[in-house]
């Protein structure tokens, strides 16, 4: 277990890193999927991907070329056995749609402690086939925001008093932007975090996806304005939020 301390007056927040949430995404595996073997999963996956790149090469050699494409037909048997849509709903529907339950990681409204569980982040990247780094990476980015929108203090050191109030909508939407607009930022040195993160991003339930409704027209400094006032003026609910938004947007066009 690894501590990760931003205490400070802006910020109070600590991160830990944990296997999982108390050991239940692990029960719910055992209870579901008690033979699943998700290594074997993924290695007959690229096993075929792989098989498809040099299925070519073998054309001078029929009995290669056969024994390759048994060999193909055997691993496909094997992975009709794994529904990997049911698992995945059923592995990764989120428990409720909220900042302090969430299966990857999870943000205590009252400690302001943040944990990220690494095994769900692991079998996740497993099945959408990339890199637990990466994963992770978007984990935590996802709820160092909660914690940010929360209690960071602004320059006049207010923070989001309400916050355990405002809707899930609101609440998930801004931590998802900001997350992948960080990885949007460290794109030219790490893509794969992006493209983690888009992969992701399929498999959230509507909460989460909500603010794609503001579309790209909207930048960064417009939402933090949007954020600010929200913070401040007490809203609560996704439209309120859209329609300061809209009203942030325009000010910045008038001043340009």
């Amino acid at each position: 277990m690894d501590v990760l301390s931003l205490n400070t007056r802006e910020t109070p927040l600590q991160v830990t890193w944990k296997l999982d949430d108390n050991g239940a995404f692990i029960r719910l595996v055992e209870e579901r999927y008690p033979a699943l073997d998700f290594a074997e999963l993924v290695a007959l996956r690229r096993y075929l991907a792989e098989a498809a790149q040099v299925d070519g090469y073998f054309s001078d050699d029929m009995v290669a070329k056969n024994t390759l494409q048994e060999s193909c037909r055997y691993a496909e048997s094997r992975l009709k056995s794994y529904d990997l849509k049911e698992i995945v709903k059923t592995l990764f529907q989120f428990y409720r749609c909220s900042p302090d339950s969430d299966i990857f990681g999870k943000y205590y409204l009252k400690s302001h402690a943040i944990e990220v569980y690494m095994v769900p982040c692991i079998v996740f990247s497993m099945l959408i086939e990339e890199d637990f780094l990466d994963m992770a990476i978007g984990t935590m980015s996802h709820e160092l925001a909660h914690g940010f929108h929360h209690v960071g203090a602004d320059k006049d050191g207010l923070t989001w008093k309400t916050f355990a109030q405002v809707e899930p909508e609101l609440v998930e939407g801004l931590a998802e932007f900001y997350t992948r607009e960080y990885a949007r930022s460290i794109e030219s040195s790490r893509p794969q975090v992006l493209r983690a993160f888009k992969k992701t991003a399929a498999y959230l339930p509507e909460p989460y996806r909500r603010y794609e409704q503001w579309g790209d027209g909207h930048g960064l400094e417009t939402v933090y304005q949007a954020f600010i006032e929200a913070r401040r003026n007490d809203v609560r609910t996704f439209g309120d939020f859209k329609n300061g938004l809209k009203d942030a947007g325009h000010r910045l066009r008038e001043g340009q």
